[in-house]
């Protein structure tokens, strides 16, 4: 529970996992959504009303460009993994994100369903620097703790990184694509 400007709220953050690999939206645009809570506007989600257990709709009827952004939220669970999609776009609860291993060696392995893996960047990998050998259909970002790009190979076109702290990983790529991680001290 947070509270800012007198509003209580909880906040669930959500990672993109359905977003092809050389897609810029990883660098420049959101990857990672907040979705708040607020107790003073219960059966919503911002402006969408919580229309059942799983789907929250637009309720704004914005004339114009205003109100080409607005979209719905439908919330499921896959495997007993909960996701959302808003816009087009798949999102994966923060209860998925694992911290990265932190020893020297280390590999993982986009899934069969093809959705990116997310990782958060524990304090005894924070400053060390990873280098990923990367498979030909992949690519890997990361983020600061304020979630902005400090990496995105496939505009740098760089594959090692000093990892910040408090920071997060996503490694996309073709279903079946193999990412390997070394870790090593500056």
């Amino acid at each position: 529970m947070f509270a800012i400007h007198g509003y209580n709220f909880s906040m669930y953050r959500y990672y993109l996992v359905n977003e092809k690999y050389t897609s810029t939206v990883y660098d420049s645009a959101t990857p990672i959504i907040p979705i708040h809570m607020f107790n003073e506007v219960p059966g919503y989600v911002y402006t969408n009303k919580i229309v059942d257990a799983n789907l929250a709709v637009n309720q704004l009827q914005i004339p114009g460009l205003a109100g080409r952004d607005t979209m719905e939220y439908a919330f499921f669970e896959k495997n007993g993994v909960e996701y959302v999609a808003a816009g087009g776009k798949v999102y994966v609860s923060q209860e998925l994100v694992r911290p990265l291993y932190s020893g020297k060696q280390s590999e993982t392995t986009i899934q069969t369903n093809g959705y990116a893996t997310w990782y958060s960047v524990p304090a005894t990998a924070a400053g060390k620097v990873m280098t990923v050998k990367m498979p030909s259909k992949g690519a890997f970002t990361v983020y600061d703790q304020a979630g902005i790009s400090t990496n995105h190979t496939v505009v740098s076109g760089v594959n090692e990184v000093a990892l910040p702290v408090n920071g997060t990983i996503v490694f996309a790529g073709e279903a079946g694509s193999r990412f390997e991680i070394s870790l090593t001290d500056k």
